[in-house]
């Protein structure tokens, strides 16, 4: 089949592009009230990661310094976006659902003109198949806010711009759209940074087909890199200012790949653990993910291939490196599966009439919500999930005020996060693997007594290690309740026993 020539003149008028925005803005609101770890339709307890990262947005707004008062294996910018978020609203995650509700507004609106850019299909087509992409972003082995999400925009803008540049290499010339990419790499390096790895990909397929079809690949080049460096550039100044550069190489790179160290696994054993993972689990959708655009491209020759080898790098990292939740980072190439859906539905339906479109995007945002109540063990106003626990623990250490507090060997659990508690210690909270840097620190707060409260895991309540127990009782620590945690076990609360908290978990 022949390539059809793709005319730049298809895309959106801008004042049809401001409502398609509006109207993504209003959907991201309404199908995240609902599916949002952070919305007001949640608890504040089951958050890991989400609970860790507003920690440490909240520390950052409070004058403390990165990775030297407190750090984590994770970049600056996702502190800073958790930040603004506490901003918005210091007593909660709502601040955060706000900001993932705009965030995600253009991510949609960029599914949207990458659906228009790569087929001809009406408007209503085109938006509810980015509305479906909620699924994906949202319920594909998603839970709660991640890294991952947050790169979910550098990504889907671009295989906007891939996508442009197969159905139109000239485009490639383009200045904007490779400066652009590159803002979006910096910012994943800032985030998470091997995502900005897999990343690179996308400019380098921009970089063949520029080569491939007779125009100077070097621009692009130059304009990613110029982008990459205008983004580390503000942060670079802050780390001279703040003295911590050291820090957070030390602390972002070096100990993030000592996080590792505890496997025991060699190559082949985890490869096979982890194709096994891919075939026998929700993972084996990002196989979809890979085929698509061989068929959305099909007529455009070798150029069809590189959106699959993109998704393909994608698939085999994240299925790699760890658990379900990574695989979300590649969440943005389902674009193509429902392209590849338009395609076959315009077969059978080759009108889609606005009622319709209104029908199935109630029902997208239904599935999404049925989805939250199934399985967000934190959704209100469902008695059986409720952890009253929780609450009264948050209380006792909403009434110290400006209390310090540290996981003894233990994630974050997100107590703490609704009053002004700050970390007591730089690893007030221990990332997996990495007991062995963060134990000496750890230890180091309690004998100097700076946190005021300690949390510390049990099978049982009141029934932790006996020598963590006995260190915590020899420096002053009590015993004030406990609650089960994420995992299903306890999480166990001492305090400083001069705060003389009376705890009604104990009466």
């Amino acid at each position: 089949m022949a390539a059809q020539q793709y005319n730049i003149r298809q895309s959106e008028p801008h004042t049809q592009s401001y409502v398609i925005l509006a109207i993504c803005f209003l959907f991201s609101f309404v199908v995240q009230y609902f599916i949002d770890y952070d919305s007001p339709l949640h608890y504040g307890f089951k958050h890991i990661d989400g609970a860790w990262f507003l920690m440490c947005g909240k520390a950052m707004m409070n004058g403390l310094v990165p990775y030297v008062d407190f750090t984590d294996s994770k970049g600056p910018l996702l502190w800073l976006f958790n930040g603004i978020g506490y901003l918005i609203y210091p007593r909660g995650y709502e601040g955060l659902y706000v900001l993932f509700s705009i965030y995600y507004s253009f991510i949609l609106y960029f599914c949207y003109k990458t659906i228009r850019i790569a087929i001809n299909c009406s408007r209503n087509y085109a938006l509810l198949a980015t509305f479906a992409m909620s699924v994906i972003y949202f319920v594909w082995c998603h839970d709660e806010m991640r890294c991952e999400d947050l790169c979910q925009l550098p990504l889907i803008y671009s295989l906007y711009r891939l996508t442009l540049a197969i159905k139109q290499p000239r485009s490639t010339a383009s200045a904007i759209a490779p400066f652009l990419i590159g803002i979006g790499i910096g910012c994943c390096i800032m985030i998470k940074w091997n995502q900005a790895l897999l990343l690179c990909l996308i400019p380098l397929s921009l970089i063949v087909i520029s080569w491939k079809e007779g125009t100077r690949p070097l621009p692009i080049i130059i304009y990613t890199l110029a982008g990459i460096c205008c983004t580390l550039l503000p942060w670079l100044v802050y780390f001279l200012v703040e003295g911590n550069l050291d820090a957070f190489i030390h602390e972002y790179f070096l100990n993030t790949f000592r996080t590792f160290e505890g496997s025991n696994q060699n190559f082949s054993e985890t490869a096979a653990t982890s194709l096994t993972r891919l075939l026998t689990s929700q993972r084996c959708i990002g196989l979809i993910f890979v085929i698509a655009p061989l068929y959305v491209f099909r007529g455009y020759g070798w150029k069809a291939l590189l959106p699959s080898l993109c998704a393909l790098c994608y698939l085999v990292m994240l299925t790699y490196v760890g658990a379900d939740y990574y695989m979300t980072g590649m969440s943005s190439f389902a674009i193509f599966t429902m392209i590849a859906s338009i395609c076959l539905s315009q077969h059978v339906i080759p009108r889609l009439s606005t009622t319709l479109l209104v029908i199935a995007s109630i029902l997208i945002i239904g599935l999404n919500a049925a989805y939250a109540i199934r399985y967000h063990m934190n959704f209100k106003y469902l008695n059986d999930y409720k952890n009253p626990e929780f609450f009264i623990l948050n209380d006792m250490i909403a009434s110290v005020p400006d209390a310090r507090i540290m996981h003894f060997d233990y994630y974050e659990q997100g107590l703490g996060l609704t009053s002004r508690t700050l970390p007591a210690c730089k690893y007030w909270s221990v990332q997996s693997g990495g007991e062995s840097f963060s134990r000496q620190d750890q230890l180091s707060a309690i004998t100097s007594r700076k946190p005021d409260f300690i949390t510390v895991q049990s099978v049982e309540a009141d029934k932790i290690d006996d020598d963590k127990r006995l260190l915590l009782e020899r420096y002053g620590y009590t015993y004030i309740g406990s609650m089960k945690d994420y995992f299903g076990l306890r999480c166990n609360l001492y305090a400083k026993k001069e705060h003389g908290i009376t705890s009604p978990l104990l009466e």
